[in-house]
């Protein structure tokens, strides 16, 4: 008697509207998850003034940008409005203007910071790094900072420990000197990692 010949193993795909399998979909899930687990996000903090914060994220390009894994720079910025508006010459308390004077001098404020702000994005687009930004407003700047990197989960935090004036190569910086770092020092969430940074030198992590 001759064997029954074996019949071909059938098989079956799912295949969803887009025509991608279900094994295709879970490899690319896993390869998205992958990516993001990768990405590494590095907050500066910098001040409005260009001039007065462009070394801080020239530290954190090269020390914290510079490595194999993908990283994007967030330029994060807490602008203070002004209590005190000019108008013709003159200023004036905010309380003490029309609702509609004070919004539009605010609009103005904002604009003008998110353009001072677009030089620090230069200086990262030049270096090929992926760059992003964040406004917020707080009164006092510290607690701004602070509630930032609680709001956003911020794990690593660059800014600046003292004016760049201060630093001396022969009087050595060993702690941040400005009240503002001092407070964020003190204040912010354990788990964020900062590096407090003068004049391209690392002073302090915490």
């Amino acid at each position: 008697m001759e064997a029954a010949a074996a019949s071909p193993r059938s098989t079956s795909t799912t295949t969803g509207g887009n025509g991608m399998t279900a094994a295709s979909a879970e490899a690319l899930e896993e390869e998205e998850e992958e990516e993001q687990q990768s990405v590494m996000k590095v907050f500066v903090a910098l001040p409005e003034k260009y001039k007065s914060g462009r070394s801080t994220v020239a530290w954190a390009l090269r020390h914290l940008a510079a490595g194999s894994a993908v990283v994007v720079v967030v330029v994060a910025h807490v602008h203070s409005p002004a209590q005190m508006i000019p108008i013709l010459g003159s200023k004036f308390q905010a309380s003490k203007l029309r609702p509609e004077e004070v919004d539009a001098y605010r609009q103005y404020e904002r604009g003008k910071v998110n353009k001072h702000l677009d030089e620090y994005i230069r200086q990262c687009t030049k270096m090929k790094i992926k760059v992003e930004k964040l406004v917020i407003e707080h009164e006092d700047v510290a607690e701004g900072i602070v509630q930032l990197v609680s709001k956003h989960n911020v794990g690593k935090l660059v800014m600046g420990a003292a004016a760049d004036k201060y630093f001396s190569r022969s009087r050595k910086m060993e702690a941040p000197r400005s009240k503002k770092a001092l407070a964020v020092m003190q204040n912010a969430d354990p788990a964020c990692k900062i590096w407090f940074v003068c004049k391209e030198h690392l002073i302090y992590t915490r």
